[in-house]
Protein backbone atom coordinates (compact mmCIF):
# COMPACT_ATOMS: atom_id res chain seq x y z
CA UNK A 1 0.00 0.00 0.00
CA UNK A 2 2.94 2.28 0.99
CA UNK A 3 4.56 1.40 -2.33
CA UNK A 4 1.31 2.81 -4.63
CA UNK A 5 1.29 6.28 -2.41
CA UNK A 6 4.52 6.83 -3.14
CA UNK A 7 3.99 6.35 -7.00
CA UNK A 8 0.86 8.13 -6.71
CA UNK A 9 3.28 10.93 -5.43
CA UNK A 10 5.46 10.76 -8.02
CA UNK A 11 2.81 11.31 -10.59
CA UNK A 12 1.07 13.55 -9.11
CA UNK A 13 4.87 15.68 -8.74
CA UNK A 14 5.44 15.25 -12.30
CA UNK A 15 2.13 16.12 -13.84
CA UNK A 16 2.23 19.57 -11.62
CA UNK A 17 6.05 19.73 -13.19
CA UNK A 18 4.48 19.54 -17.00
CA UNK A 19 1.75 21.62 -16.40
CA UNK A 20 3.84 24.67 -15.45
CA UNK A 21 6.18 23.81 -18.43
CA UNK A 22 3.69 24.03 -20.83
CA UNK A 23 2.18 27.39 -19.06
CA UNK A 24 5.77 28.91 -19.50
CA UNK A 25 6.31 28.34 -23.06
CA UNK A 26 2.77 28.53 -24.36
CA UNK A 27 2.59 31.43 -26.63
CA UNK A 28 0.49 33.98 -25.82
CA UNK A 29 -3.88 34.10 -27.57
CA UNK A 30 -6.57 36.12 -27.68
CA UNK A 31 -8.21 34.62 -24.91
CA UNK A 32 -5.71 34.23 -22.44
CA UNK A 33 -3.48 36.87 -23.46
CA UNK A 34 -5.42 40.48 -23.01
CA UNK A 35 -6.49 38.83 -19.68
CA UNK A 36 -3.48 37.52 -18.27
CA UNK A 37 -1.66 40.88 -19.41
CA UNK A 38 0.92 38.70 -20.93
CA UNK A 39 1.74 40.58 -23.84
CA UNK A 40 3.56 43.43 -21.74
CA UNK A 41 2.70 46.51 -23.15
CA UNK A 42 3.38 49.76 -21.82
CA UNK A 43 0.15 51.56 -20.96
CA UNK A 44 -1.44 54.38 -22.65
CA UNK A 45 -3.80 57.26 -21.19
CA UNK A 46 -5.41 57.82 -24.82
CA UNK A 47 -7.97 55.55 -26.99
CA UNK A 48 -7.40 58.20 -29.80
CA UNK A 49 -5.81 56.74 -32.92
CA UNK A 50 -3.86 58.93 -35.04
CA UNK A 51 -5.25 60.33 -37.64
CA UNK A 52 -3.27 58.59 -40.38
CA UNK A 53 -4.80 54.86 -39.59
CA UNK A 54 -8.36 56.71 -38.90
CA UNK A 55 -8.56 57.50 -42.40
CA UNK A 56 -7.33 54.02 -43.48
CA UNK A 57 -9.80 52.85 -41.38
CA UNK A 58 -12.70 55.00 -43.21
CA UNK A 59 -10.73 54.28 -46.62
CA UNK A 60 -11.45 50.91 -46.22
CA UNK A 61 -15.09 50.82 -44.96
CA UNK A 62 -15.49 53.33 -48.44
CA UNK A 63 -14.17 50.29 -50.72
CA UNK A 64 -15.48 47.54 -48.91
CA UNK A 65 -19.06 49.49 -49.24
CA UNK A 66 -18.42 50.16 -52.74
CA UNK A 67 -16.76 46.54 -54.19
CA UNK A 68 -17.94 43.93 -51.00
CA UNK A 69 -21.97 46.01 -50.62
CA UNK A 70 -20.69 46.66 -47.37
CA UNK A 71 -21.05 42.87 -46.10
CA UNK A 72 -17.21 44.11 -44.53
CA UNK A 73 -17.15 46.66 -42.26
CA UNK A 74 -14.68 47.97 -39.67
CA UNK A 75 -16.67 48.73 -36.21
CA UNK A 76 -14.47 50.45 -33.25
CA UNK A 77 -11.28 49.89 -31.87
CA UNK A 78 -9.66 49.42 -28.36
CA UNK A 79 -6.05 50.67 -28.08
CA UNK A 80 -4.35 48.01 -25.93
CA UNK A 81 -1.20 49.60 -24.99
CA UNK A 82 2.35 50.36 -26.93
CA UNK A 83 4.56 47.59 -27.91
CA UNK A 84 8.02 49.10 -26.06
CA UNK A 85 10.15 45.98 -25.91
CA UNK A 86 11.14 43.85 -28.50
CA UNK A 87 9.41 41.06 -26.22
CA UNK A 88 6.27 42.85 -26.45
CA UNK A 89 6.16 43.10 -30.13
CA UNK A 90 7.08 39.28 -30.41
CA UNK A 91 4.39 38.73 -28.17
CA UNK A 92 1.87 40.53 -30.41
CA UNK A 93 3.14 39.34 -33.52
CA UNK A 94 2.95 35.71 -32.28
CA UNK A 95 -0.97 36.33 -31.15
CA UNK A 96 -1.68 37.38 -34.45
CA UNK A 97 -0.07 34.10 -36.20
CA UNK A 98 -2.16 31.53 -33.90
CA UNK A 99 -4.38 29.07 -35.36
CA UNK A 100 -7.11 30.58 -34.04
CA UNK A 101 -6.52 34.01 -35.88
CA UNK A 102 -8.85 35.52 -38.08
CA UNK A 103 -7.04 36.40 -41.58
CA UNK A 104 -9.08 37.58 -45.34
CA UNK A 105 -8.13 37.41 -48.32
CA UNK A 106 -8.85 38.16 -51.80
CA UNK A 107 -9.19 40.92 -54.71
CA UNK A 108 -11.83 43.53 -53.86
CA UNK A 109 -11.80 44.02 -57.69
CA UNK A 110 -12.78 40.12 -57.87
CA UNK A 111 -15.49 40.38 -54.83
CA UNK A 112 -16.35 36.57 -55.23
CA UNK A 113 -12.31 35.77 -53.76
CA UNK A 114 -12.70 37.70 -50.56
CA UNK A 115 -13.67 35.20 -47.24
CA UNK A 116 -12.92 35.80 -44.28
CA UNK A 117 -11.15 32.42 -42.24
CA UNK A 118 -8.90 31.25 -39.24
CA UNK A 119 -5.61 31.09 -39.93
CA UNK A 120 -5.78 27.25 -39.35
CA UNK A 121 -8.74 27.28 -42.16
CA UNK A 122 -6.82 29.09 -45.05
CA UNK A 123 -3.53 27.68 -44.66
CA UNK A 124 -3.60 24.10 -45.63
CA UNK A 125 0.15 23.48 -43.94
CA UNK A 126 2.12 22.49 -40.52
CA UNK A 127 1.14 24.30 -37.42
CA UNK A 128 4.80 25.72 -37.38
CA UNK A 129 4.87 26.97 -41.43
CA UNK A 130 1.75 28.35 -40.99
CA UNK A 131 2.96 30.68 -37.48
CA UNK A 132 6.21 31.46 -39.57
CA UNK A 133 4.67 33.01 -42.84
CA UNK A 134 2.41 35.51 -40.83
CA UNK A 135 5.51 36.00 -38.35
CA UNK A 136 8.18 36.69 -41.03
CA UNK A 137 5.90 39.02 -42.77
CA UNK A 138 4.66 40.91 -39.53
CA UNK A 139 8.55 41.14 -38.54
CA UNK A 140 9.20 43.09 -41.92
CA UNK A 141 6.88 45.98 -40.74
CA UNK A 142 6.50 46.39 -37.41
CA UNK A 143 8.44 48.53 -35.21
CA UNK A 144 9.04 48.55 -31.59
CA UNK A 145 7.16 51.72 -30.11
CA UNK A 146 3.94 50.82 -32.62
CA UNK A 147 0.76 50.60 -30.57
CA UNK A 148 -1.40 47.75 -30.21
CA UNK A 149 -4.96 47.63 -31.36
CA UNK A 150 -7.65 45.64 -30.84
CA UNK A 151 -10.33 46.48 -33.99
CA UNK A 152 -13.45 44.98 -34.25
CA UNK A 153 -15.32 44.25 -37.51
CA UNK A 154 -18.65 43.30 -38.68
CA UNK A 155 -18.58 40.81 -41.60
CA UNK A 156 -21.63 39.54 -42.76
CA UNK A 157 -23.55 40.25 -39.67
CA UNK A 158 -21.03 38.93 -37.19
CA UNK A 159 -18.88 40.54 -34.90
CA UNK A 160 -15.09 39.53 -35.36
CA UNK A 161 -11.75 40.87 -33.62
CA UNK A 162 -8.05 40.96 -34.76
CA UNK A 163 -5.11 42.52 -33.30
CA UNK A 164 -3.31 45.29 -35.03
CA UNK A 165 0.06 47.25 -34.81
CA UNK A 166 0.70 50.88 -36.02
CA UNK A 167 2.19 54.41 -35.34
CA UNK A 168 1.76 57.63 -36.96
CA UNK A 169 2.50 56.90 -40.37
CA UNK A 170 -0.75 54.37 -40.19
CA UNK A 171 -1.32 50.91 -39.52
CA UNK A 172 1.70 48.68 -39.38
CA UNK A 173 -0.19 45.26 -39.48
CA UNK A 174 -3.25 43.81 -39.25
CA UNK A 175 -4.76 40.08 -40.48
CA UNK A 176 -7.96 41.40 -41.59
CA UNK A 177 -6.27 44.19 -44.11
CA UNK A 178 -3.08 42.83 -44.60
CA UNK A 179 -4.80 39.90 -46.84
CA UNK A 180 -7.22 41.94 -48.88
CA UNK A 181 -5.86 44.05 -52.04
CA UNK A 182 -7.32 45.72 -55.13
CA UNK A 183 -6.03 45.00 -58.65
CA UNK A 184 -5.97 47.31 -61.59
CA UNK A 185 -4.86 45.94 -64.72
CA UNK A 186 -3.43 48.26 -67.57
CA UNK A 187 -1.92 47.35 -71.01
CA UNK A 188 2.21 47.87 -72.07
CA UNK A 189 1.99 48.67 -75.57
CA UNK A 190 4.96 51.04 -76.66
CA UNK A 191 6.37 51.33 -80.08
CA UNK A 192 9.15 53.70 -81.20
CA UNK A 193 10.76 54.76 -84.31
CA UNK A 194 13.38 57.19 -83.40
CA UNK A 195 16.96 56.35 -84.85
CA UNK A 196 19.22 55.47 -82.33
CA UNK A 197 22.27 58.32 -81.58
CA UNK A 198 25.25 55.89 -81.90
CA UNK A 199 26.76 53.84 -85.54
CA UNK A 200 25.46 50.20 -83.98
CA UNK A 201 21.96 51.32 -82.95
CA UNK A 202 20.83 54.13 -85.42
CA UNK A 203 19.15 52.00 -88.22
CA UNK A 204 17.16 49.88 -84.86
CA UNK A 205 13.66 50.54 -82.91
CA UNK A 206 11.68 48.72 -80.79
CA UNK A 207 8.46 47.56 -79.85
CA UNK A 208 6.89 46.10 -76.84
CA UNK A 209 3.47 44.14 -75.37
CA UNK A 210 2.67 43.12 -72.50
CA UNK A 211 0.50 43.86 -69.28
CA UNK A 212 1.08 45.72 -65.36
CA UNK A 213 -1.46 44.76 -62.27
CA UNK A 214 -1.23 47.18 -60.11
CA UNK A 215 -1.97 46.20 -56.32
CA UNK A 216 -3.23 48.85 -53.85
CA UNK A 217 -4.24 48.49 -49.89
CA UNK A 218 -8.03 48.15 -48.83
CA UNK A 219 -7.67 51.91 -48.42
CA UNK A 220 -6.45 52.86 -52.09
CA UNK A 221 -3.01 53.41 -51.48
CA UNK A 222 0.03 51.47 -53.86
CA UNK A 223 0.69 48.66 -52.40
CA UNK A 224 2.79 46.56 -55.26
CA UNK A 225 2.47 45.64 -58.99
CA UNK A 226 3.38 42.49 -61.03
CA UNK A 227 4.41 42.47 -65.01
CA UNK A 228 5.60 41.33 -67.70
CA UNK A 229 6.80 42.75 -71.27
CA UNK A 230 8.19 41.13 -74.20
CA UNK A 231 10.06 43.26 -76.86
CA UNK A 232 11.13 42.89 -80.21
CA UNK A 233 13.91 45.27 -81.38
CA UNK A 234 14.25 45.85 -85.12
CA UNK A 235 15.73 47.15 -88.19
CA UNK A 236 14.26 50.46 -89.14
CA UNK A 237 15.26 50.16 -93.00
CA UNK A 238 13.83 46.30 -93.39
CA UNK A 239 11.26 46.18 -90.38
CA UNK A 240 13.29 42.89 -89.41
CA UNK A 241 13.53 41.56 -86.13
CA UNK A 242 17.29 41.56 -84.95
CA UNK A 243 16.46 40.81 -80.78
CA UNK A 244 13.86 39.58 -78.86
CA UNK A 245 14.09 39.61 -75.06
CA UNK A 246 11.64 40.41 -71.90
CA UNK A 247 11.49 42.03 -68.77
CA UNK A 248 9.10 40.98 -65.73
CA UNK A 249 8.72 41.68 -62.06
CA UNK A 250 6.06 41.12 -58.91
CA UNK A 251 5.84 42.65 -55.45
CA UNK A 252 3.50 43.07 -53.14
CA UNK A 253 3.34 45.14 -49.64
CA UNK A 254 3.03 42.91 -46.27
CA UNK A 255 3.19 39.68 -48.86
CA UNK A 256 5.63 38.22 -51.19
CA UNK A 257 6.35 37.64 -55.41
CA UNK A 258 7.43 35.38 -58.07
CA UNK A 259 8.09 37.03 -61.68
CA UNK A 260 9.92 34.57 -64.69
CA UNK A 261 9.62 35.30 -67.90
CA UNK A 262 11.32 33.54 -71.16
CA UNK A 263 11.91 34.06 -75.03
CA UNK A 264 10.14 31.28 -76.82
CA UNK A 265 10.24 32.40 -79.66
CA UNK A 266 11.01 34.80 -82.85
CA UNK A 267 9.67 35.35 -86.58
CA UNK A 268 11.20 37.92 -88.71
CA UNK A 269 8.12 40.39 -87.63
CA UNK A 270 7.65 38.69 -84.34
CA UNK A 271 8.66 37.89 -80.93
CA UNK A 272 7.08 35.61 -78.83
CA UNK A 273 7.21 35.18 -74.32
CA UNK A 274 6.26 33.08 -71.71
CA UNK A 275 5.31 34.54 -68.53
CA UNK A 276 4.71 33.46 -64.64
CA UNK A 277 3.82 35.59 -62.47
CA UNK A 278 2.15 36.01 -58.90
CA UNK A 279 2.30 37.36 -55.26
CA UNK A 280 0.88 36.09 -51.88
CA UNK A 281 -0.48 38.09 -49.42
CA UNK A 282 0.01 37.15 -45.48
CA UNK A 283 -2.40 34.15 -45.79
CA UNK A 284 -1.33 32.71 -48.89
CA UNK A 285 1.74 30.77 -50.90
CA UNK A 286 3.00 30.74 -54.48
CA UNK A 287 5.99 29.00 -55.78
CA UNK A 288 7.39 28.50 -59.21
CA UNK A 289 7.59 25.29 -60.94
CA UNK A 290 10.39 25.79 -63.54
CA UNK A 291 9.34 22.35 -65.29
CA UNK A 292 6.31 23.58 -66.67
CA UNK A 293 7.30 27.18 -65.88
CA UNK A 294 4.11 28.39 -63.72
CA UNK A 295 3.83 30.16 -60.70
CA UNK A 296 1.31 27.75 -58.40
CA UNK A 297 -1.00 29.16 -55.69
CA UNK A 298 -0.83 26.48 -53.53
CA UNK A 299 -3.16 27.95 -50.60
CA UNK A 300 -4.51 31.27 -49.33
CA UNK A 301 -4.43 34.87 -50.71
CA UNK A 302 -2.67 34.63 -54.09
CA UNK A 303 -2.82 36.45 -56.99
CA UNK A 304 -0.91 34.60 -60.12
CA UNK A 305 -1.46 34.86 -64.29
CA UNK A 306 0.51 32.51 -66.34
CA UNK A 307 0.64 32.67 -70.29
CA UNK A 308 2.48 33.96 -73.51
CA UNK A 309 1.87 36.97 -75.25
CA UNK A 310 3.63 38.43 -78.81
CA UNK A 311 4.92 41.49 -79.83
CA UNK A 312 4.74 42.47 -83.72
CA UNK A 313 6.97 45.12 -85.52
CA UNK A 314 4.47 47.48 -86.59
CA UNK A 315 3.67 48.76 -89.97
CA UNK A 316 5.94 45.81 -91.42
CA UNK A 317 6.66 46.33 -95.09
CA UNK A 318 6.78 43.28 -97.26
Amino acid sequence: MNVIKKILCVMLVLGMVVSCSKEQTEEPTLENALELSELGLEEVNSQELPFKIKEQLRNSNANFNKYLGGSLQYVSHKVLGKAASDKALENVISMSAQDASIVAIGDLAQPETVSIKTLKQVQKTSNINRKNVVKNLARKTVDKGDIVMELTWEYQGEKITTIALGNEEGISWDNMLSGIFLTEKEAISEDSDVKGTNETARYRSWSESGYKWTFRYAWGAYRGEMFYAVRVTYDLDTREVILVDTRDGANIGWGSGISESAVIGRGRDYGQCRYALGVATSGGSITFDRGNFKVNSNYGGTFVRNGTDVAYVPNRRY
